[in-house]
């Protein structure tokens, strides 16, 4: 409770300097920065899954009728995107392995364009440093959220201070039938994510769940302002906490490499993302934010703290985790051979 109320306060002091994206950069930086102290953090991974929870019926409430339509819209921006990906990966790799000196497992791993949950699940099973390819994965995560708000703010008309100050106050009416409803989602969606063991079923599973009850009507109310917050305070702590343990060396050595690979991605990304919403018509900040190689949680926040069009970005990150699940034992076989540990 302790560093969830350090991320709160980081948050709040962010939001009165009318920092972009708050709750977010907020309570990354002042985590992080306790983390370069005696004091101890810590962030149950309990708290990073209910975040995920709260973010996935959050998600899935901007999937209305109308969606259905504008996916078939959506199809080329997926495939683009699922390509990009796997350029982004091939990059990273290249850089890591030219100016870094990660073994080839941990070097594959680190490169990979988000998934961090399953990277790190199956990192020892390659004898990989799981230890730096957190800190890549982190390091990366951080530079795009400092560039995310700046990129938007240059491409669009979002006022992201107003945002974050509008999610303080609770817009819609309570309803409890409506209310007990999106928690059976949210509910249900954990429930059945820890049964089947899904690589980010927090997330997939209840914004599956709430898209479909919203986009049949059954439900029209949307998660509050304040469980938004929660989950975005818990969200930048959990990346903030990952700096504890780490020596000044250590952050150096791979965080400067991760740092400039995050920055060369967000260009590419905002290129391509330009590129398409002229060729498809379609908006260009959801475009960013669907091909920006980070966390779903993380960036499906911020579509939904600015409102750029969630439902989009959902569809394009739960395509990019079901890719990286999809390809990372391909990849890992045929780069490594069968070098997995016995």
């Amino acid at each position: 409770m302790a560093t969830l109320a350090t991320g709160a306060i980081g948050g709040g002091i962010f939001l009165l300097a009318s920092i972009p994206l708050p709750w977010v950069l907020g309570s990354l930086a002042a985590t992080a920065l306790i983390s370069r102290t005696p004091v101890r953090q810590t962030m149950p991974p309990s708290w990073r899954g209910i975040a995920m929870v709260i973010v996935g019926t959050m998600l899935g409430a901007g999937f209305n009728s109308d969606v259905a339509q504008s996916a078939v819209l959506w199809l080329p921006s997926v495939i683009v995107m699922c390509v990009l990906s796997v350029a982004f990966w091939v990059i990273s790799l290249a850089i890591f392995s030219r100016w870094s000196d990660m073994d080839p497992a941990t070097a594959l791993l680190s490169s990979v364009p988000g998934g961090l949950s399953v990277v790190t699940s199956i990192a020892d099973d390659y004898n990989a440093d799981t230890r730096r390819i957190a800190l890549s994965h982190t390091a990366r995560l951080v530079i795009l959220l400092v560039l995310t708000p700046i990129m938007l703010q240059g491409v669009s008309d979002y006022d992201l201070t107003a945002a974050a100050r509008q999610s303080l106050f609770v817009e819609e009416a309570l309803d409890l039938s409506q209310s007990l409803m999106l928690f059976g989602c949210a509910l249900l969606g954990f429930l059945i994510a820890k049964l089947i063991r899904l690589p980010s079923g927090l997330l997939v599973i209840p914004l599956v769940l709430s898209a479909l009850a919203h986009a049949t009507g059954l439900i029209t109310m949307h998660v509050p302002g304040p469980l938004s917050i929660l989950a975005q305070v818990i969200i930048g702590c959990s990346a903030g906490v990952k700096f504890s343990g780490y020596r000044f060396a250590d952050i150096a050595r791979d965080g400067w490499l991760s740092f400039v690979v995050g920055a060369l991605l967000s260009i590419t990304s905002m290129a391509c993302a330009w590129g398409m919403a002229a060729a498809l018509d379609l908006s260009l900040a959801p475009l960013l934010l669907s091909y920006l190689p980070g966390g779903a949680p993380e960036l499906g926040v911020v579509s939904l703290a600015v409102q750029a069009d969630p439902a989009m970005v959902a569809v394009h990150h739960v395509a990019r985790v079901f890719l990286i699940i999809g390809l990372i034992p391909f990849v890992m076989r045929f780069a490594l051979g069968d070098k997995k540990s016995r």
